[in-house]
């Protein structure tokens, strides 16, 4: 990135999606309950807004999901759960 750019384009939005492969372990004392392995999905959007010409604020929200997964016992699945996240984006 050029020196300045990240407060110079002005108000930003950046939509996002993610996928990726989750594994949870169950190490509570129980062996024998296997992992359980699952598609995660989460839409996500940053909002950038200039506050000098190298410093942004942003605010980023997704919502990450399980629609599909599980082990060979049971299918584990949950609906999206949101996440908010503040914070300064500085340029180099």
């Amino acid at each position: 990135m050029a020196s300045g750019a990240c407060g110079a384009v002005g108000l930003q939005f950046r939509p996002g999606l993610a996928i990726a492969y989750q594994m949870m372990t169950v190490e509570a004392g129980s062996t024998d309950v296997d992992d359980i392995e699952g598609l995660g999905l989460a839409f996500l959007g940053e909002l950038a807004v200039p506050v000098s010409p190298q410093v942004n604020a942003l605010a980023h929200v997704s919502f990450i999901s399980q629609p599909v997964g599980g082990n060979s016992d049971r299918d584990v699945t949950f609906a999206p759960m949101p996440d908010l996240a503040v914070g300064i984006e500085y340029d180099r």
